[in-house]
């Protein structure tokens, strides 16, 4: 995991870093950022002890995290942060790819800004090779909103990297950073078209998340978005593993808990509402052709 690091933060970087917007390393407990805001580039968390639920929308299911998970977030995508009370260590990097680099003081845009607008933002056009490479990468990493990966060690080295590099201020140091961040996108991009956690390990980490948000369904664009693949891959290779569709088992998974709550004296209205099934005739369907009775003849037979 690494040894223990000291907290650290860099809000709005010299102009010698234009395109890094933000950096940091977060640990020994959870630290939230629940307003909804969006960024001109991409933000990337990256885990390195602890885990949990953490809210990214107010909308969506949380997403769960390990070690060694990163979540990237999409330009211009309305997010918070609230991370679980549980101890969290964590880096945070703020990157903006593509020609046009919006000036730090002015990437980060709160929710309540967003109608006050009243003159374009200044933006600076780059065209130093290593930039184009960046915009290059930036240009597939095919991310519409957030997705969440396991990254794997190497990135940690990457993340520490630039970290040592902010805080010692050597010679050369802007183009050793970029081209770390290079290297982290070049990464991330290539997790992602791969299926995030590789083919093998990719069905068992959707089937983990079914399980830890079964009292709330999650969509199958939630879980792929969770694996950080496309749903059509995350769907084939599910049933491939597991034999069964991800529709199946998440109802099936739903009903064996029913059946738990229905055993201990719960209302068929009460289950239904408890594991998210919206009505009690969808509720009562998805029982029957998953035990062959309805909820009150499964009652009586108890």
């Amino acid at each position: 995991m690494g040894k223990a690091m000291k907290e650290f933060h860099v809000s709005f970087p010299r102009k010698d870093f234009p395109r890094l917007t933000h950096f940091g390393f977060e640990s020994g407990g959870a630290t939230s950022f629940p307003l909804p805001h969006y960024h001109y580039g991409y933000e990337l968390f990256f885990f390195t002890a602890g885990g949990g639920d953490i809210t990214l929308t107010k909308n969506a299911p949380p997403v769960t995290i390990r070690p060694y998970d990163l979540i990237i977030i999409a330009p211009e995508v309305e997010h918070c942060f609230i991370a679980p009370s549980e101890k969290l260590a964590y880096y945070w990097l703020g990157m903006q790819t593509g020609k046009r680099v919006i000036t730090a003081q002015h990437e980060s845009v709160i929710h309540y800004r967003y109608a006050h607008r009243n003159s374009p933002f200044k933006a600076l056009r780059f065209t130093e090779e290593i930039d184009q490479h960046l915009s290059g990468i930036g240009g597939h990493i095919g991310v519409s909103r957030y997705a969440v990966i396991q990254a794997g060690v190497r990135c940690e080295f990457i993340f520490s990297d630039i970290r040592e590099e902010l805080t010692r201020e050597r010679m050369y140091a802007r183009e050793i950073i970029y081209h770390r961040v290079s290297e982290l996108l070049a990464r991330v991009t290539r997790l992602l078209s791969e299926g995030a956690a590789g083919p093998e390990d990719m069905p068992s980490r959707a089937k983990a998340y079914i399980e830890a948000h079964m009292h709330e369904p999650a969509s199958l664009a939630d879980i792929a978005q969770h694996c950080g693949v496309h749903p059509s891959y995350v769907s084939r290779k599910f049933k491939a593993v597991f034999g069964e569709t991800i529709t199946d088992y998440a109802n099936r998974l739903r009903v064996d808990a029913a059946k738990r709550l229905l055993a201990d004296g719960r209302s068929v209205s009460e289950t239904a509402r408890a594991l998210g099934f919206g009505t009690v005739f969808y509720f009562s369907a998805m029982f029957k052709k998953y035990t062959g009775l309805v909820p009150s003849s499964f009652i009586r037979t108890r």
